[in-house]
């Protein structure tokens, strides 16, 4: 529900920005 996705956001926001580039890399090999 709502509060799952604010708390995902809060996490999302805890990243570095590493963790995000690998994510984005991830997120480019399953589509493709």
């Amino acid at each position: 529900g709502l509060w799952s996705f604010l708390s995902m956001l809060e996490v999302l926001q805890t990243w570095s920005a590493e963790q995000l580039e690998e994510m984005k890399k991830m997120a480019e090999y399953f589509v493709s």
